[in-house]
């Protein structure tokens, strides 16, 4: 009697598995149905606007920014928001100056403003950029503060980075 009575109980729990199972797939397949209609219906304004994979600047502080060639399309752009971007930050003085450089990571080629932008900056690559630092005799001072090293003793010189000078204002 026990066990004809557990049959009838996991006979009809597994009969209202099924419906809810059932229930829950024409649910799942309305819902689908709803979104490929609804995806079919959004205006063109609507998707995405970028056409290209766009060009990843790792820029001198280390930071990562794409920029999409639809809208940076020129030098004089991409200098505008370089300029933006370092504002009141290390190094804005050299961007105001084009004091920089920029190499295509994967070529391992200097980016040249002689060429077009388009040229330099094509769709997906990863562009690395350095501050340059001119000076008369790289030896014996810092780009950053012109502190003075001694290089004849044969030590190695360390310079300060352009963010922050060593506590002590010195050179190891």
């Amino acid at each position: 009697m026990l066990i004809l009575g557990n049959r009838q109980y996991f006979s009809t729990l597994t009969s209202e598995l099924k419906e809810s199972m059932s229930s829950i797939l024409t649910v799942n397949r309305e819902v689908y149905k709803a979104l490929l209609d609804f995806q079919s219906r959004i205006p063109r304004e609507f998707k995405p606007c970028w056409i290209q994979e766009p060009v990843m600047l790792t820029d001198a502080l280390g930071r990562i920014m794409p920029i999409h060639i639809e809208l940076v399309n020129s030098w004089e752009v991409f200098d505008t928001v370089l300029a933006t971007r370092f504002m009141g930050l290390p190094g804005q003085r050299k961007i105001a100056r084009k004091e920089v450089a920029f190499q295509d990571r994967y070529l391992t080629k200097d980016v040249e403003r002689t060429q077009s932008f388009e040229a330099c900056f094509l769709p997906g690559r990863r562009i690395d950029m350095s501050m340059v630092f001119k000076q008369i005799n790289p030896c014996t001072s810092c780009p950053k503060c012109g502190l003075e090293a001694d290089c004849t003793s044969g030590a190695v010189t360390q310079w300060c980075s352009i963010f922050e000078l060593n506590p002590r204002g010195r050179h190891h």
